[in-house]
């Protein structure tokens, strides 16, 4: 079994950053399934704070592309 382990995303609209992190968490998703992980575990913060509407799709098509 290989595990990918996924450190802080800090995910917010509010940063410059979010676009960039988006890709960036949509690279090692397909980083880790291209090596053979099975499983992945998610380490530290995963947004800044409460999700709003675009995070909360964001992370759900995230998560379901780890699931798939």
């Amino acid at each position: 079994m290989k595990i990918a382990f996924l450190g802080d995303r800090h995910l917010s609209t509010r940063s410059p950053r979010y676009v960039h992190a988006i890709a960036m968490w949509d690279h090692a998703i397909d980083d880790a399934i291209q090596h053979g992980a099975t499983m992945f575990v998610g380490l530290g913060d995963t947004c800044e704070s409460d999700p709003n509407g675009e995070e909360r799709y964001e992370l759900g098509r995230l998560y379901k592309r780890m699931l798939a």
